[in-house]
């Protein structure tokens, strides 16, 4: 699943900080962890609640609970790197599943087959399905400005507690 990077001013000052909070108190570095964390949850929701939202033509589309399932946040700090990620991690998905979250967010969709006649394998019927293109991206990228503000948000009063 590609991913959606958020740049700016912000970013480095992000990383200038975290720096910072190598050596800052834990309790410091925790609150900027949680606020960061806080800040990625209505991500999260609004891109499950775009996979949800899916067009059904038939109970084929069951699935897009089992991909909203797949997508969560994790926000890691350390050295000078802090990155807030968004995914839709496949492995979550039942057996045989794992690639669908990467394939319905495809414009080109995918094949797969439906049913067999006998022990033939040849007779499988194959169907063209289409997901939703863009579910994954759309949500985060629409998100970006609100997140870039209370990421700096969060930067300024660390600084704060930090200088202050």
């Amino acid at each position: 699943m590609s991913g959606v990077r958020v740049s700016g001013p912000g970013v480095r000052k992000l990383s200038e900080l975290a720096a910072q909070l190598e050596v800052a108190p834990a309790d410091l570095r925790r609150n900027m962890r949680g606020r960061l964390t806080a800040e990625a949850e209505p991500l999260v929701l609004k891109t499950k609640e775009s996979i949800l939202t899916m067009r059904a033509k038939s109970q084929a589309h069951t699935f897009r609970g089992e991909i909203a399932n797949t997508v969560s946040s994790r926000v890691r700090a350390g050295g000078s790197r802090v990155t807030i990620e968004i995914r839709a991690d496949g492995r979550m998905m039942p057996p045989g599943m794992t690639l669908l979250p990467g394939w319905t967010n495809l414009a080109r969709g995918w094949g797969h087959p439906v049913f067999a006649h006998g022990a033939n394998r040849r007779k499988w019927h194959w169907v063209h399905q289409t997901g939703k293109p863009g579910w994954f991206e759309r949500p985060l990228l629409e998100s970006r400005t609100n997140l870039k503000a209370a990421v700096q948000a969060a930067i300024d009063d660390t600084t704060r507690k930090l200088t202050g």
